[in-house]
């Protein structure tokens, strides 16, 4: 063996040598690494999941603080106690939350870069004159509603794509009808100034509701085509929804119907068999018109193929006295008591509008399933009092 042979080889050993010395360094550093990946995994798993395909879906978080003893004399104005947001991907949001009061609550609201969303509600502690205390328990201080939207700027939650288009994960029981609580939000008197901005509320949140129109704002009348077309129900509320013409009598209840349904059928192509009277069918009023009115027109409508809803959950708009707060409080609270809740909300009702930018996602995140009324939904019916 020659000496260029012996150099070869000497360096090849030389190598092998090096080799191994980098081995039994690098294999404990990579199991560290694989360990540490691994308890990673076990304590951050959700989030690493919802990741996998690289979009981020994770809403930020706001931290509300709460300062011991305070409260507010009814009357004055509250005092910011403190706030920050933060988001993992983003970093500290605080200088982007968008802060609002409605009533007796103090409204939060930050998204990400991604288009996630958080809400938070702080309910101002009052003063309770007799206990000389806020009149609220801390734990009622604050509620947190999440939400995201996905690059196409279209709703999420539980699932992506569900194969109903609704933007929620229905699930079915053994005769395919959905499971879990349902919700029908219905919105009467419209379509007015604010129609707009709730279908655009519930195109981001991929929920359906029912509209019960009337003639009330004709410059608004395109609207209804535009519900039909997104996949919300139209029912009709009467034409003109004055009593003293709509209840003089059944012909002309029946006439003013006729008139709404040919705007209707203008607007989207075709009939409706949905309806709801003014005032609900128990309602008293029309007796100051005709007596026993309600219990005619009921009969008939059921004869004449109309499928008419009243409701068993009230928003509790139809006064000028509610807040988006208070339609909130309303509806979370009643619909509690039903596996099927027909909701009472007017779409010609600012505050009311605003409440479902924060109602849906709670909704939704709270199990329950959206839909909007068919023939066959529960139709709430009330007892006929006329």
């Amino acid at each position: 063996m020659n000496s260029s042979q012996n150099k070869k080889k000497k360096k090849r050993r030389g190598i092998s040598r090096r080799l191994k010395r980098t081995l039994r360094i690098l294999i404990p550093v990579l199991i560290v690494l694989f360990l540490l990946r691994a308890i990673v995994g076990l304590f951050f798993g959700g989030h690493s999941k919802k990741q996998e395909d690289g979009r981020d879906i994770i809403p930020p978080e706001i931290i509300l603080e709460h300062r011991e003893d305070y409260y507010v004399i009814p009357g004055l104005s509250y005092e910011e106690e403190g706030y920050r947001a933060s988001d993992d991907r983003d970093g500290d949001l605080t200088d982007k939350v968008e802060r609002s009061q409605d009533g007796d609550f103090i409204i939060y609201k930050v998204a990400d870069q991604a288009g996630n969303v958080t809400v938070r509600y702080r309910k101002i502690p009052l003063l309770d004159p007799e206990t000389g205390k806020a009149a609220v328990p801390e734990d009622s201080y604050d509620v947190l509603v999440s939400s995201w939207e996905n690059e196409d700027g279209d709703a999420g939650g539980p699932a992506d794509d569900p194969a109903d288009g609704s933007g929620q994960d229905t699930a079915e029981d053994k005769d395919g009808k959905p499971s879990g609580k349902i919700v029908h939000l219905t919105f009467d008197d419209g379509p007015g100034e604010h129609t707009q901005h709730l279908l655009d509320i519930l195109n981001r949140y991929g929920v359906k509701a029912t509209f019960f129109v009337t003639h009330a704002f004709p410059m608004y009348e395109d609207r209804i085509g535009e519900e039909a077309a997104a996949g919300h129900s139209i029912g009709i509320h009467t034409y003109s929804h004055d009593f003293a013409k709509i209840y003089a009598d059944d012909k002309a209840f029946w006439k003013d119907i006729e008139k709404m349904q040919e705007i209707v059928v203008k607007e989207t192509g075709q009939r409706t068999n949905l309806m709801r009277f003014a005032g609900g069918s128990s309602n008293t009023d029309s007796a100051a018109y005709t007596q026993g009115i309600m219990t005619l027109l009921t009969k008939q409508a059921e004869k004449k193929g109309w499928h008419y809803f009243d409701w068993n959950v009230s928003s509790g708009d139809g006064g000028n006295d509610s807040t988006s707060e208070s339609v909130i409080t309303r509806i979370t609270s009643q619909i509690q008591d039903h596996d099927e809740s027909v909701v009472l909300c007017h779409d010609t009702k600012e505050n009311t509008v605003n409440a479902m930018e924060y109602l849906i996602p709670w909704l939704l995140d709270n199990g329950y399933t959206l839909l909007p009324l068919t023939p066959d939904s529960e139709t709430a019916h009330h007892a006929v009092l006329n």
